[in-house]
């Protein structure tokens, strides 16, 4: 983050604190009728552009849903950086906020209510970046009409005497306006993860090329999908013990149809194996993740159906995920199937080209090698063969 010490001094009056309270009130509301508008049960990014419902007409509306591997809780409280989770939360904000070049909390005004400045990254030279004062309230809620718990970060610009813009002349930074946004954690059914909604609706102001604010905003919400590979790549830490080896998972050569969508393979497909359950998937249900294992991060092949469940390591125990193929659940082969396996991992198809590289060579060396000749010229004392090798 850069270096920017703008000398804020900020004075809210009582009066003042108790209009920012209803204002804060007024933006969440406005931010879960947005969150409502553009929810989608796709566990994947999920992009939404809306026309903007605020008085100033050159506000961009833009919201991104997608599913997180993560609890409620945990997202709370790496989120507001709690005391027992600093470290963890240094690098969320690492890894997340890439947008945010500089920010600086201003004033609590209550245990849920600050006042905030922050400093946006353009993705242009064009275009100056963007800097921003808002209020941000944050709230815990169980009475929506959805009834599962829901945590709620909406932030809002507000005008406050002691924070005036910066001066351009020596900061390349442009006061921008940012409305009714924030996001939007709700719980899912059966704790299969929490559903996230991140709402931005953004006046960049200044005069800059449309194309590049649309990029910048498109930037800025694109830090949910950073928090998702945050949290992604965090639950399959936690998953690197119990990865099948080569020798684990089912042969492939077995395997007539993808055990996800049930379609043949045919003649033309590349079955691949799910390193978490070891059945037989096409490519079409296979995803490549990065996972940490003691050699370094993996790129190793999931099936869909195990990305889109909980990600626990308790769901994915050996013994319940391979009684289902054909082992028998006894104690032999459940201590049998939980020791650790040092098997080199290797990719299925340089796994299977290697194998058909040795099958095609033994071939070749049993027609082409002559059977051996008796000669009566090799000497009897090996001392001349060491001389002459």
């Amino acid at each position: 983050m850069m270096a920017i010490n703008p000398g804020f001094r900020p004075q809210v009056s009582l009066a003042q604190a108790e209009q920012i309270r209803t204002v804060c009130k007024r933006s969440m509301q406005e931010l879960l009728s947005m969150a409502a508008a553009c929810d989608t049960s796709d566990r994947k990014l999920h992009y939404t552009y809306m026309p903007p419902r605020t008085s100033s007409e050159a506000a961009m509306t833009l919201c991104v849903s997608t599913t997180l591997y993560a609890s409620l809780q945990d997202i709370q409280d790496i989120m507001q950086s709690r005391i027992s989770r600093t470290n963890e939360a240094r690098e969320f904000a690492k890894a997340v906020e890439t947008h945010v070049k500089g920010s600086r909390l201003l004033m609590k005004i209550s245990d849920n209510i600050a006042l905030n400045w922050a400093v946006i990254e353009s993705m242009s030279s064009v275009m100056r970046d963007r800097d921003f004062v808002y209020v941000q309230a944050r709230e815990y809620r169980e009475d929506l009409p959805h009834r599962r718990p829901t945590w709620i970060s909406c932030t809002h610009s507000i005008k406050v005497d002691g924070v005036p813009p910066l001066d351009t002349s020596v900061y390349d930074v442009i006061r921008g306006g940012i409305y009714s946004s924030g996001y939007v954690f709700t719980e899912m059914p059966d704790s299969l993860g929490v559903h996230a909604v991140f709402c931005l609706q953004v006046d960049f102001k200044g005069q800059s090329p449309h194309v590049i604010c649309q990029s910048t905003l498109k930037n800025w919400a694109n830090a949910l999908g950073r928090m998702r590979l945050f949290f992604e790549r965090r639950q399959l830490g936690l998953l690197s013990d119990l990865i099948l080896s080569d020798i684990q998972v089912k042969n492939y050569r077995t395997g007539m149809h993808c055990h996800v969508c049930a379609e043949p393979f045919g003649m033309l497909g590349k079955p691949d194996n799910c390193r978490i359950c070891g059945e037989v998937v096409c490519s079409r249900c296979v995803e490549k993740k990065e996972v940490p294992l003691k050699n370094g991060p993996t790129k190793l092949s999931m099936c869909v159906d195990c990305l889109n469940s909980s990600m626990q390591p308790e769901s994915f125990s050996p013994t319940l995920r391979r009684v289902g193929s054909g082992v028998v659940d006894t104690p032999q082969n459940r201590d049998r199937l939980q020791e650790a396996s040092e098997t080199i991992l290797l990719p299925s198809n340089i796994y299977r080209k290697r194998a058909s590289t040795v099958s095609r060579s033994r071939r070749t060396f049993s027609t082409s090698l002559p059977p051996p000749r008796i000669t009566k010229d090799i000497p009897d004392d090996l001392d001349v063969l060491n001389k002459v090798f």
